[in-house]
């Protein structure tokens, strides 16, 4: 019954994404993937032509001492898909978390845990696909850093392929290198200094990265924190913007390169109960914010997107 429920979240996932997408009405359910076993972590990408590429994690017991990255595609907005190709090709250890994207020529980029299950000997490998194939041998993008996770994906408008992953234990720090013109850059840490601190990047269209992230002193009081990366320096320091929140931060860049926030959290008067929603945006150089009622008891995370017409969602 796990295996499933699980199997049919991957379908459910990318039908949503692909309609929302085109714009057309709700359609029925596509399963992506039938094998047995657990299917996990779902990640997907649109790349230029408009075709629908997945990844996903696949373990034949649910030990999960064994599992594999497959990944299929959608050429007609999510209706049917190819067959699962197992990309990752490991005969052992166990893979969790990975990430997908597309450059400007299609060119796909898969990032993953490998070797999640020992805490302290993970690593981060890539796999590249260049139109025509992918890699038979995985790229490991974090050398010998040990251990590392939580990988995170952005190509800028340059091509260049920016990999983020968390390096460390309970002070933990993020490290990054880069991908561009077949070659791997050094493995960089934008803030050392920080106790803990982890990224998520969004690059936009004047090749900016902007971040959203989570920083930690040595008491571990966690801080959300915003930062971006342009003309080849990282803000310093980073921006600690927001104040504490009960639920996941999420950010979006609008098309006139602002960052939006979002959060769910609770109200004085609302004791343990979520019960308002909080936009934080930049505008005219300045930190503003709305907070929006939550009528809805059950939500406890949100989501921000931004659509072809700069439409906040």
């Amino acid at each position: 019954m796990i295996r499933n429920t699980q199997k049919t979240l991957l379908a459910i996932l990318f039908w949503t994404m692909a309609t929302l997408a085109t714009g057309q009405q709700w359609s029925e359910p596509v399963q992506i993937s039938d094998m047995e076993g657990l299917d996990n972590y779902p990640e997907f990408c649109i790349d230029n032509n408009g075709v629908i590429h997945v990844v996903w994690t696949h373990a034949a017991s649910s030990f999960y001492d064994h599992s594999v990255v497959y990944y299929s595609k959608s050429t007609n907005d999510g209706a049917t898909w190819s067959e699962p190709l197992n990309i990752s090709q490991n005969e052992e250890k166990a893979i969790a978390r990975p990430k997908i994207v597309a450059d400007s020529e299609n060119r796909l980029y898969v990032a993953y845990n490998y070797n999640f299950l020992e805490v302290y000997d993970q690593k981060i490998l890539m796999q590249r696909f260049d139109g025509q194939n992918w890699t038979t041998a995985a790229d490991t993008v974090s050398g010998n850093q040990t251990p590392c996770w939580a990988p995170r994906l952005a190509v800028g408008t340059d091509d260049k392929v920016y990999c983020f992953f968390l390096n460390g234990g309970q002070a933990y720090t993020t490290l990054y290198r880069t991908f561009q013109n077949g070659q791997w850059g050094e493995i960089i840490e934008p803030y050392p200094e920080a106790y803990s601190i982890s990224i998520v990047p969004i690059v936009d269209n004047s090749n900016t990265i902007h971040a959203k992230g989570s920083y930690s002193n040595s008491n571990m009081e966690h801080q959300p924190i915003y930062t971006i990366f342009e003309n080849g320096e990282w803000a310093n320091p980073f921006i600690k913007v927001f104040k504490r929140t009960e639920g996941y931060t999420q950010m979006a860049v609008d098309q006139n390169n602002k960052p939006h926030f979002c959060w769910a959290q609770c109200s004085p008067e609302a004791s343990n109960n979520i019960d308002t929603l909080t936009h934080f945006y930049l505008e005219n150089d300045q930190w503003k914010s709305e907070v929006l009622e939550i009528t809805e008891s059950q939500i406890e995370t949100s989501d921000l997107l931004v659509d072809q017409n700069n439409t906040l969602n």
